[in-house]
């Protein structure tokens, strides 16, 4: 719950100066495009607003009581999973590369 909380702190952070850096650049134009400074900026903005929203809806499904991470504690990560799953098979293609006499 708690790092929910930071995350959605880290979004708001995101959003505040993500939008004072909009508004700061919204007067300059970019020479090669000619379009406003401000759109350097605005994906932070969108971004931020996505992480606050990722994060408030961890927080409303936790404060419901629904497990969340109760799901994923029995779930290999991708990388050690596909590792788990291809050694059996080399070593018993090991195996059956071995002449027979061996």
């Amino acid at each position: 719950m708690i790092s929910d909380i930071v995350i959605f702190a880290f979004g708001l952070g995101m959003i505040w100066y993500g939008g004072n850096l909009v508004t700061l650049t919204w007067n300059t134009t970019l020479p090669a495009l000619g379009i406003s400074g401000a759109w350097d900026y605005a994906p932070l903005v969108g971004g931020g607003l996505l992480i606050a929203l990722f994060s408030l809806e961890r927080i409303a499904v936790r404060a419901l009581g629904a497990p969340i991470d109760d799901a994923l504690d029995g779930v290999l990560p991708t990388e050690v999973a596909v590792e788990l799953e291809s050694i059996p098979r080399h070593s018993k293609r090991r195996r059956q590369l071995r002449p027979k006499g061996r």
